[in-house]
Formats: structure tokens, sequence, C-alpha cells
């Protein structure tokens, strides 16, 4: 860290000066060619549907909550994300809210992109000639939640099979939707005021696969209703299912329905339960065979997966005998329970094979036919883990993350998926916690570690130290585990003293035994932290001194001399609504902060005074590397700089001049939510996303 430091003492004489210019001129920022990709992890994010072109063998496109959509690539036996042209800007539209593939041309594929109902983006829909290798947007807007309740659903986006460029949508909020021209004019359905649960509305929609104009849709907690004149106007279906979670339409007319109390069909006008006999009662996934009518699979939805098959319509059920063969190495014995499987599809081109996908994973079976059938999980490409934290220290590995529902890993390869996670839940040697909301290192012992974590499900978490570079941890034996800890800071000097904020019991508490005994902090706002999702890092430790901490809030720096337990205010001259504060190893009182619209912030002398970093106009990330030849600082900003130009940049002389890195094709733009610079390699940077994981930039 010397060379950090002398880097540092020499440019803080012009600093100021080259901020003043900065602000005086407007900058024309050169781009650095850059390679970006995945880390590869595995999965990790719950895969809504998979759907089966019936017109191209092997042609198969995947539907995600929070990740987007993605095409198999049988030659290589990767999935392709199709989703990356997207800006952060149009975040949403990595939620996937409905996928339907055109009967007619097996080129065409469009999507209803949406994540959340909330976002001041609306959800749309998108049309593709090309499999998804560009996007055009249609003009349908409506609130979508790909990451909604009952997103496991049957798709709300359907085409009919007779007549061309007749599509509907069921949405969730807005009624069910119509076009008759293959989606260049919309008209909502009058004849359909149906109310079911709020939020979720329309779930599923299938025209009949026999009678030409017949479609059907279904409304959980109302009902199926039916139509005979391609959605122009509907009736409700007596007797019908209440609560159906998807259909599926048979070439002999019938139509079949999986629903949280069983599964059922439709013959002749009139529905019938067929629920395979037993006890389980929640269906979700379910699938026709293309080439006999009336083989049909069903799959329930629960902590692990119940498979039947049917050969005669559904009446009489055989429970098909399954094997998982993984091979994402950290993936837990639970996991490969097929959890909460969701889409089910028989490929329609090779007989006996089966896709089917889970909260983690998407699976493909061989043949069925098999006693037992295995089921192999193929996860090359496929990235969907929202990332809480990322660390890259000069020592170790090169990437250490904290990811949310399993963990996070110390990624000792970045093109191979990690051999286990940091807990025991997934082949690690440490505690678990289902979210490592963050983790972190010592700036003067850099293979000193830590990390703190949540579990959501139960309103629990804990923290866990490392001194051999994340392999082993141990955990905090004096923490509460009811507090909930957020964030932590280690101390620059001694990897005992550590620092945290916590959700309950706030604002959070100090250690300087590493973790055996805890004091409560002072002088701090209670509710620092204010929910399990809070992506923003406002605690640091100095850089240089020790047991010396930096907390911002509400404009204002508090600094603690004593190893985080007493705070006081240091400085009411920050901006508001900080996403970054980052302190420089090896280097004393060095500050700087992100404040997303208010740009980038400096300090040199412990945030007793601040700078504005006058050619950032936005800072939504920022992150410190290792500078170039291993002397002095790279600077790394995703946000935007004066002049309104938007993107990821690097810097090598403390902000006064930036280069553009980022790639127009891939602007990494899934809710960027975290970012680390190498620490060991200069010019490589990471970037965590709300869904489709760790991506890595390198110079070409």
């Amino acid at each position: 860290m010397q060379g950090v430091k002398a880097y540092c003492v020499r440019l803080m004489s012009v600093l100021a000066l080259g901020l003043l210019r900065a602000c005086a001129m407007a900058q024309v920022v050169p781009h650095i060619p850059y390679s970006w990709r995945n880390v590869a992890i595995g999965g990790g994010g719950y895969v809504l549907d998979v759907v089966c072109s019936p017109l191209k063998r092997d042609l198969v496109y995947l539907r995600t909550d929070v990740g987007g959509f993605y095409r198999w690539n049988s030659k290589r036996s990767t999935w392709v994300p199709l989703n990356d042209g997207f800006t952060s800007q149009q975040s949403n539209f990595y939620g996937g809210e409905a996928l339907a593939v055109d009967p007619f041309r097996a080129d065409t594929v469009y999507v209803a992109a949406g994540k959340d109902l909330w976002s001041s983006t609306l959800g749309a829909i998108f049309k593709s000639t090309d499999e998804g290798r560009h996007w055009q947007q249609l003009p349908l807007h409506l609130p979508m939640g790909g990451n909604a309740d009952d997103r496991w659903a049957g798709s709300r986006l359907a085409l009919s099979p007779f007549h061309r460029g007749v599509i509907l949508f069921g949405s969730r909020e807005s009624g069910l939707w119509r076009s008759v021209d293959g989606g260049r004019k919309w008209n909502l359905v009058s004849t359909l005021n149906t109310h079911g649960i709020a939020n979720i509305g329309f779930n599923s929609v299938v025209f009949s696969a026999k009678s030409p104009s017949e479609v059907y849709a279904s409304v959980p907690g109302y009902g199926v209703c039916v139509s005979q004149n391609d959605g122009a106007t509907w009736k409700v279906m007596p007797k019908s299912p209440i609560h159906v979670e998807r259909m599926a339409a048979s070439p002999t007319g019938a139509v079949y329905a999986s629903a949280t109390d069983g599964v059922y069909v439709l013959r002749h006008g009139e529905w019938s339960d067929i629920t395979p006999p037993g006890r389980q009662r929640r269906f979700c996934g379910i699938s026709i065979s293309p080439r006999h009518p009336h083989e049909v699979l069903a799959a329930t939805q629960s902590s692990h997966l119940r498979l039947f098959k049917t050969h005669d319509g559904g009446r009489s059920w055989s429970l098909v005998p399954f094997s998982v063969k993984s091979t994402v190495p950290w993936y837990a014995q639970s996991m490969l329970q097929l959890r909460q499987v969701a889409g089910l599809a028989i490929d329609p081109f090779t007989p006996g094979k089966v896709w089917l996908t889970d909260w983690y994973a998407v699976y493909s079976c061989d043949d069925d036919r098999l006693r037992p059938a295995v089921f192999e999980n193929h996860e090359n490409g496929h990235e969907e883990v929202v990332v809480f934290s990322l660390a890259a220290p000069p020592n170790g590995p090169p990437l250490l993350s904290g990811v949310a529902d399993v963990d996070g890993f110390r990624h000792s390869s970045l093109t191979r998926f990690p051999n286990h996670g940091y807990g025991d839940w997934y082949h690690g040697h440490g505690p678990t916690y289902g979210d490592t909301d963050q983790i972190t290192w010592c700036a003067g012992s850099p293979q000193n570690l830590a990390r703190v974590g949540v579990r959501k499900w139960n309103d629990t978490g804990g923290g866990a130290s490392s001194s051999d570079g994340g392999r082993t941890w141990n955990s905090f034996t004096g923490l509460n585990p009811a507090a909930m800890p957020e964030r932590i800071a280690i101390s620059a000097k001694d990897p005992k003293c550590m620092a945290l904020l916590t959700l309950h019991q706030g604002p959070g508490y100090a250690t300087t035994d590493g973790g055996k005994t805890w004091q409560k902090m002072k002088g701090l706002p209670l509710h620092i932290v204010p929910s399990v999702w809070y992506w923003k890092i406002p605690l640091a430790a100095d850089g240089e001194r020790s047991h010396v901490f930096y907390l911002c809030f509400k404009g204002t720096l508090y600094r603690s001399t004593d190893g985080g337990v007493t705070w006081k205010v240091r400085s009411k001259a920050v901006p508001y609504g900080v996403t970054a504060l980052v302190t420089t190893p090896g280097v004393a009182d060095d500050i700087w902060i992100a404040a997303a619209d208010r740009g980038l912030w400096h300090s040199n002398n412990g945030g007793r005074t601040w700078q504005p970093v006058g050619s950032v106009k936005a800072a939504s990330l920022f992150a410190e590397g290792i500078g170039a030849h291993g002397r002095g600082l790279a600077l790394y900003l995703y946000g935007s700089l004066e002049g309104g130009q938007q993107g990821i940049f690097i810097s090598t002389d403390l902000g006064q001049t930036w280069n553009e890195i980022d790639a127009d094709s891939q602007p990494v733009g899934d809710v960027p939510e975290c970012m680390a610079g190498s620490w060991s390699r200069f010019g490589q940077v990471f970037i965590g996303t709300n869904g489709r994981g760790v991506f890595v930039g390198d110079a070409k």
C-alpha cells in the first residue's frame, strides 16, 4: 500500500486546482475498449418458465423473475442472456412477466417485461424477429410484476395458433388487452372486467389447440373465463377451478389446468378434478406431449418435487421416480430437491425429454421413461443472483461476493463456478445467513475479512470473521442474532476491532476482541439502516489510522476514534443521498462519498472539509482499486459526467480526468447495486446487479 500512499500525497497538492478546472470546462471523454462478462456463479435465482419452440429443434427460452430472459445455445450448452442491451434506466425490463413464441415464425418471440409493479417505469411488451437478439418495444405500457406475487404462474401472454397477429395479454392491474395486428395496436377488452386477487389479476391465458377463435383466461380467486371469438367477448365458465396457476391446451380440444388445490381438465365444456391420488394438492408446472395428446406431466410446487405422469388424460397417474445431477459444485442438497418448481415443458422434438425450472436453476431430463429419470441442471450463462456486496483485496482470491438467498462466495476463479459458498449449507466452512449483506477486508492485513448477513425468513442475523482470505469463517459469538447486522467495517491496523450497523437494536455495535463481546454505539441516530433491502454503504474504517471509523447519515459525517464505540459530528457539509462511503487503504484521512445525483465528493482531512469532484454530475456507484504498475489509485465511477455523458468510467488522476469503459451493447443495466475495484489487477472492476449476477470488466 506504500505506492498508493505516496501517489496520493503527490496529487493532493494539485487536486483542488484540478477540481476547479474540471468544473470550468466540459470534457471530451475518451473511450477505452473494455470487455465485460459475467463472473461464473451458476444460477441462484428463480426461473419462472421454460418455453420450447414448436417449430425449431433446441430453440428454448427462459423467463426469470429478476434476471430477464435467456435463449438456449445447444451447440455450446449455454444460456444466452437477451436483456443485456437494456440500460440502468430500463432496469425494470429485467423482470420476466411473460414470454410467448410465435406459432407461425420460429424466429419471432414476444416478452412482457416488468420487474416491479411500483416502478416509475411501466412494464412493456417487446417483439423480436431474430430469436431475441434485437427487440422492438410495442405500444402497450402497463404495471407488470415479474418479481411480484404469483410470478411462477402460467404465461399472461398468448398468441393464436390459427389467426396470425392475434395476441392477448392479461395484466395484473389493468385488465385484459388484445391486439389483432401483431402488437402494433392494443385495445382493452371491456367485456371482461373481473376482479380476482389484488396485484395478480390474470395469471394464465391459453388458446385452444383445436377450436379456432376459442381462448381461455384464468383469474385466481374468480375462475376461468372463455371466449369464442379470439378474445373479443368473454363469459365466466360455471364450476371452473378458482385458483388456477397454469393451463395447457391439448390437440384433442381438452384444456388441462394446474391449481393450488389440484389438477383439472376441461372436456366438452365441463371441468373435472383429476388430481393425482395422495395428500399433495398444490400444483404448478403442467405440460402436454406434442406427440401423444393424452400424455400429461404435472409437477407439485413445494420444498421438494413430486412429478406425475398420465397416459390417459388424467384417468390414472403414475409417480415419476427421478434423481438429480448437479453441474454446480456449491449447490446444497436442499437445492437439489427441485424446490418450488414453476416451468415444465415436454420437448416437442426429442421423445422423453423434459425441461423444468425451479427456485435456483433450469433442469432437463433426456428421457423421463428411465427409472429413475435423471434431471441435470444447465447453468452456464444463466447468472441471476442479487448482489449486495463485493470485495477484491490485494491478495487472496480475485473476488469475494455477498449475495441474497445463497450467502456468497470466495471466487478463486472468475470463469468457473465456485466449489462452495461461505456457509455449511453450501459446502463451505462457516455459518450460513442466507443473505450476506456486506463483506469487507482489513486495509493493513487484507487476509482478515468480515461479513454480516440476515435470515429474512426468521428475522435473525449474524456475522463472522476470517483470517485466511475467506477459506474458513468463525462466528461472532457475542452478537445478538435479533439485532440483524447489515453493515460492517474493520479497523485498518487491528482486525479484531470492528464496527457494525444493525437493522434492530440500533444504531449498531463495536468490538475490539474479534466479536466475542460488543459495545453499543453512542452518539449516533438510532435508525440508520431502514430495511433489509438497504443498499447504501455509509460506514467505513479509516484507511490508515487504527480504531478510526466514519459514518455518513442524512447530510452529517460522524467520526469515532475509539474503535466505533463513541461518535461525534465531524461535518455537516456532506451531501444527502450517500450511495457509498469509501476510504483509501494505506492513506490516513482520505475519504470519498458518492451521493447519487449530488455527485462525487472528496476529503483529505478526515472529513472536516469537502470538495466536489466537479467533473462528476452523478455518482450511483464508486470504488477504488490499484493503479497502473501497482502504484497509485484507479477510481471507478458508475454515473454521469458534466455534459450528460452516462456510463462507467475510470480515472487514474484522482478524478481530474475520466475515461469511459462501458460497452454500448452491454451497459450492465439490471439495477447496479455495488462496485469493487481490484487491488491486485489494474483496470479490473466488478459490478453487482439486482438479478444478473456479477459483471467483471477488463481492458482489452
